[in-house]
């Protein structure tokens, strides 16, 4: 069986025993046993030509039944994680039901778990990324670095930004001093996932629904979350 170790990097489980990749030649991946460098000091070692396992050098190690166990529920995890849309605490239940209290024992915490399926799903999302894909607009943090990259990627594009405004309108500030006020700007987010077309304004518009939308920022402890949500969805669009 071909699994990953915690940081990511390839393993194989055979016969009781784990292996890390050693090197590979043309179509022959070398492997030697995981306690090579542990105080053990086992000299195991397999070679794969494709599926197939060819043990080349015997192990002075005794098999680890339990870490190998724990080693393919973490790989379940891991591939069951990609597949569902499920929190990382559903997955991971889901997969432990049934297993022995050694196994889990001999598991990452749970939260390292889930930290790692994290970041599988990121590093699975942006394979699916459309590299041909040219984006009318995004929005980013005020990074210089991001900046000049998008400068570099894609010299077309117009970089505008809205930090001095932020800052003379005191909404810095406003965010860093009122919980509530920071609350509701962070609202922000999920209007990325709402499907509403904006319409193209004229500079005197954008500046008129601009202000719009301060209003509307300015009064959001008279309103409720759906109508605040829904009143500044007019005038944000994420593309």
């Amino acid at each position: 069986m071909f699994a990953t170790t915690e940081k990511m990097k390839p393993m194989l489980v055979h016969n009781g025993y784990r292996y890390i990749r050693d090197c590979e030649q043309k179509d022959t991946i070398y492997w030697c046993c995981k306690e090579k460098r542990t105080k053990e000091k086992c000299g195991g070692r397999a070679k794969t030509i494709g599926n197939d396992v060819i043990v080349t050098q015997a192990h002075s190690c005794v098999p680890t039944p339990t870490a190998v166990e724990a080693t393919r529920l973490r790989s379940n995890i891991l591939r069951t994680a990609t597949n569902s849309t499920n929190s990382p605490r559903t997955v991971i239940n889901e997969c432990l039901a049934g297993a022995s209290d050694p196994t889990i024992a001999a598991l990452p915490k749970f939260e390292s778990l889930a930290t790692v399926i994290r970041r599988k799903r990121k590093s699975s999302i942006l394979n699916q990324i459309d590299d041909n894909r040219r984006p009318m607009m995004f929005i980013i943090d005020f990074e210089k670095a991001t900046e000049n990259a998008i400068r570099a990627l894609l010299p077309e594009k117009h970089i505008h930004g809205f930090w001095r405004s932020i800052q003379s309108r005191g909404m810095a500030e406003r965010y860093g001093q009122e919980q509530e006020y920071a609350a509701a700007l962070k609202k922000f987010s999920v209007l990325a996932f709402c499907d509403v077309q904006v319409p193209i304004y004229s500079r005197v518009e954008y500046m008129q629904s601009n202000q719009r939308l301060l209003n509307i920022i300015n009064d959001y402890q008279n309103r409720d979350e759906v109508d605040y949500l829904a009143q500044c969805i007019y005038y944000i669009h994420f593309n």
